[in-house]
């Protein structure tokens, strides 16, 4: 197995932090010019009270995929340098991957609560383990 192959859940995560960019950029704007808001109120965070909902919501799915994620690009990272790509990881990174899309889907679209938080513990789990996996791992050769 190629250790390159570690790389395509990055991309695909990344793929999915600019798709939520996206959206939350066009709801942003189309709400500024529907209810007339104009570019200097939006100094701070503030400027929340301004915006529907939908716009907060998609503005804060986009600052959680700087969150959690962040551990997940350091230990794929960690996995390629290493040359520690297995299956179980590559497995495990997709799976991590396909959960977070699932929580910016639940969030962006019909978001309730409860659906979204299962996806989010999950993933979080899911992470918990690929680490658990690599510490094993690491501390094993070590040994």
């Amino acid at each position: 197995m190629t250790k390159e192959l570690i790389l395509l859940p990055i991309i695909l995560l990344v793929l999915l932090t600019i798709i939520v960019w996206f959206r939350m950029l066009v709801l942003r704007v189309t709400a500024m010019k529907t209810v007339r808001i104009h570019p200097e109120k939006m100094k701070s965070q503030k400027a929340k009270e301004l915006m529907p909902e939908a716009v907060n919501i998609a503005s804060e799915n986009f600052a959680n995929l700087f969150e959690v994620p962040v551990v997940f690009y350091l230990l794929s990272l960690l996995v390629f340098v290493t040359d520690s790509i297995s299956a179980f990881y590559l497995i495990t990174a997709i799976t991590y991957v396909s959960l977070r899309y699932a929580h910016s889907f639940i969030a962006l679209t019909y978001n309730r609560v409860m659906h979204r938080f299962s996806v989010y513990v999950l993933s979080c789990l899911v992470l918990w383990v690929m680490w658990g996996g690599f510490l094993f791992q690491t501390v094993s050769s070590l040994l």
